[in-house]
């Protein structure tokens, strides 16, 4: 029996380090691919006053407590919310099966909450989706 000859193996780790020498842009990292730290795009605070739509919702904990993750769209873009607000929690979780809704934050005392946009607030909210 002869003997064969062996080839030796490439280790395609090999690549990824040389390619992310010589062009990092090239090289496939994990966060083009999934989302990586934090869940969300956006906070309740930063969406006060705007009016949203509320697509889905998932009870989650954080290092403060309990929040909501909040598939919403804003601006005719889609992002993921976290609404830590107790008030905005329990509002999101009344609402139940009736998802997706159209609402506003908003922060008339304390609590941040939602509420029924106005007319107007419609309005300007479908000129700017159609617009994007």
């Amino acid at each position: 029996m002869a003997k064969s000859e062996e080839t030796p193996l490439v280790d395609p780790i090999d690549d990824l380090f040389e390619m992310a020498m010589s062009d990092p842009e090239a090289v496939p990292v994990v966060s083009r691919y999934i989302r990586t730290g934090k869940r969300w795009d956006v906070t309740h605070k930063e969406l006060n006053g705007k009016v949203i739509v509320i697509r889905e919702a998932k009870e989650i904990t954080t290092r403060y407590g309990p929040a909501m993750l909040v598939q919403i769209d804003v601006e005719g873009l889609q992002k993921s919310a976290l609404f830590g607000s107790i008030v905005l929690t329990d509002q999101v979780k009344d609402l139940g099966v009736n998802l997706p809704v159209l609402a506003v934050i908003r922060k008339p005392a304390r609590a941040y909450t939602l509420s029924d946009p106005t007319p107007e607030e419609i309005a300007a909210y479908q000129k700017q989706y159609r617009a994007k």
